[in-house]
């Protein structure tokens, strides 16, 4: 005979970090929402630069010893 299962249902703070029992639940629920909105800005642009007809790539290499790291932009 099949075993029952029970779902247990527990409603939610509306912060998944909190509910994990994380410390700083606050600060990374806002770090979280923080890097959703700037990926969904710079996915924007990304199509809007597609659509212009422009090629996007995006590199992540490690920085030379001689130097700081850095973020560039090049355009061609």
């Amino acid at each position: 005979m099949a075993k029952k299962i029970r779902e247990r249902i527990i409603p939610n703070s509306g912060n998944v970090f909190a509910d994990m029992g994380l410390p700083d639940a606050a600060e990374l629920d806002t770090k979280a929402r923080l890097g959703a909105a700037i990926c969904r800005i710079v996915e924007r642009l990304m199509r809007f630069l597609t659509a212009l007809g422009y090629d996007v790539e995006i590199v992540i290499r490690p920085r030379p010893r001689a130097r700081s790291a850095r973020l560039a932009v090049r355009a061609a």
